[in-house]
């Protein structure tokens, strides 16, 4: 039975309304992007504002929405990572649902675009592991797609990012390639 995700809420001193429940960045949804359009790490929430320490766990793959403090929010962008809602279009001109990080670096390996669909996401940069051939058919069958359908994509956010990345294209899955001392990013359909 897999493990249940912890369950954190995190009440923001400046905020009204209802908690917010901390979750893994992974776990994300379409609903939640909705909801909020841009998550950022717990413990980078809790660096920057008067959270107190045993409000947050330090669990480097929690996220919580983007607090509305315009102060905090500016030194979150100058200084963290963020999770910002994107739109991404395939080539036949479907949209998606998806994710980026914000000033995680360049290209596809530092903007990270991820589909976030109801069964699950999809990422398209898979670090140093070249995608099998069941891996990648696996995600054109869960989308109800042929690669042809997808790709070329393209993606951007669909909130204002001050400074942040504008997007881009996407040709397939990307992994990056070790070869001693250097290391190329290629791409598998």
């Amino acid at each position: 039975m897999p493990e249940a995700a912890p369950r954190l809420t995190w009440i923001p001193k400046a905020a009204e309304g209802p908690t917010v429940d901390a979750k893994k960045y992974f776990r994300l949804t379409p609903a939640d992007l909705l909801e909020h359009p841009i998550w950022v790490l717990a413990m980078d929430v809790a660096t920057f504002s008067d959270t107190e320490e045993d409000d947050l766990d330090d669990d480097t793959g929690l996220v919580v929405p983007l607090p509305s403090a315009p102060g905090l929010v500016e030194q979150l962008f100058e200084n963290c990572i963020c999770y910002a809602r994107a739109r991404f279009v395939a080539a036949n001109g479907r949209s998606f649902v998806g994710m980026m990080k914000c000033w995680g670096g360049e290209g596809v390996q530092g903007t990270h675009p991820t589909l976030v669909t109801d069964g699950g996401q999809v990422d398209f940069y898979w670090g140093i592991a070249k995608p099998s051939a069941e891996q990648i058919g696996a995600v054109y069958e869960r989308l109800g797609a042929s690669p042809g359908d997808l790709f070329p994509m393209t993606y951007q956010p669909d909130v204002p990012l001050p400074d942040g990345p504008s997007g881009g294209d996407l040709e397939g899955f990307y992994y990056r390639e070790l070869r001693g001392e250097d290391d190329e990013v290629k791409f598998v359909r």
